[in-house]
């Protein structure tokens, strides 16, 4: 097994926001991606891991809590 990939990400890195379905099919396809994406995964309910590995950026992925903001995903 080989050890996980780490990228260096720049002090001033652009970050796109992934909170829904069409975001992401969009973030699969773009030409030029942001440095990194954050997944929020209180908007994704149903995600499944094999759609994570389209994504050719790091993620950083929350799940913010209803008082922060966050989606209810029952």
């Amino acid at each position: 097994m080989s050890a996980p990939r780490r990228d260096k990400i720049p002090p001033s890195a652009l970050v796109g926001v992934i909170a829904s379905t069409d975001e992401l099919r969009l973030a699969t396809r773009m030409r030029q991606p942001p440095d990194l994406f954050e997944l929020r995964l209180d908007h994704l309910a149903n995600l499944q891991e094999s759609q994570l590995f389209r994504i050719r950026r790091p993620l950083i992925i929350t799940a913010r809590h209803t008082v922060e903001g966050g989606k209810r995903c029952d």
